[in-house]
């Protein structure tokens, strides 16, 4: 089957003074045997992100992608994966805890797919990091961010592999949500317990390592998907404006709109609003071949 490479850009505008700008090349079959290069699995791994944690399961981003909530978001009646195709093959690996190097042994338990494409959805990384919620080191944050490159490239390597996956694959990676939106800090006054009470409420050398350590995740991955050909989807930037910082009107990111917060009460994972918003994200990203099917 001839290869060729097919360039899409995703642009959501997130406020009226910012917009995320989400750019990827995707290796796709070219040829006439539309049976063979339909989408017929799509596959999830991820961390606690694919977990209901303080939501419901359906409103998980990726369920929303497979069957829309249509009484909570009537405008997506129509865009849902297992409506345009019902007998797609769904694989679902969601880990509480697990850093990428545990979830790399999960690969094997997805099938292989000699009858059509597969989508995979990444959302891994976060748990690289759990060191940083006793020792703030920056060498160690450096070495995260390192380690989870090459387990990144691993993961890719088995989808590349033309045995298995003789069709292609479609691959979407997600980076990762900053409570602090970029400061490494929240408030003095910030309410609220679990995580919120472990971030630095005050801009010294620990708050540092926390922004070093989402400004070091987020170029890494955005490097990475320009050599990787991955689609990036932007978490990190349409999350800015409804994290710790959503109330304040001098932050560069308030949302006069909608100043709303988008975690839960634990400030680590991410609530309905997020959710759907990282579904929406996630499907503008996606070719068209994907979402419109019918379309010659």
């Amino acid at each position: 089957m001839a290869v060729c490479l097919q360039m899409q850009a995703a642009t959501r505008l997130h406020t009226a003074l910012s917009a995320v700008v989400s750019l990827s090349i995707v290796l796709s079959g070219c040829g006439d045997d539309t049976e063979k290069t339909s989408l017929t699995q799509i596959v999830l791994i991820a961390d606690s992100m694919g977990v209901p944690i303080g939501i419901d399961k359906r409103s998980l981003f990726f369920e929303l992608l497979l069957r829309n909530e249509d009484q909570l978001y009537p405008k997506w009646s129509n865009k849902a994966l297992l409506d345009l195709y019902p007998n797609m093959r769904t694989v679902k690996i969601a880990k509480i805890g697990y850093p990428s190097s545990r979830l790399l042994p999960e690969l094997t338990n997805v099938p292989e797919n000699p009858d059509g494409r597969s989508l995979v959805i990444v959302a891994m990384g976060f748990d690289d990091f759990s060191h940083m919620l006793t020792e703030q080191n920056l060498e160690k944050v450096i070495d995260s961010v390192r380690e989870l490159k090459l387990n990144i490239k691993q993961l890719l390597r088995y989808f590349q592999n033309k045995t298995r996956f003789p069709n292609g694959v479609d691959v979407v990676i997600l980076n990762h949500q900053d409570l602090s939106e970029g400061l490494g800090l929240v408030a003095p006054f910030w309410p609220g317990g679990g995580f919120c009470s472990m971030w630095p409420r005050e801009n010294n050398e620990v708050a540092e390592v926390y922004r070093q350590m989402f400004l070091r995740l987020t170029a890494m991955l955005a490097s990475l998907s320009e050599e990787e050909h991955f689609m990036l989807a932007d978490v990190n930037s349409l999350m800015r404006g409804h994290g710790a910082w959503f109330w304040l009107k001098e932050s560069p990111y308030y949302y006069k709109d909608d100043p709303t917060f988008w975690f839960t009460a634990d400030c680590l994972h991410l609530n309905e609003r997020a959710h759907h918003a990282i579904r929406e994200l996630i499907w503008k990203l996606l070719p068209e071949r994907i979402t419109n099917p019918q379309r010659p």
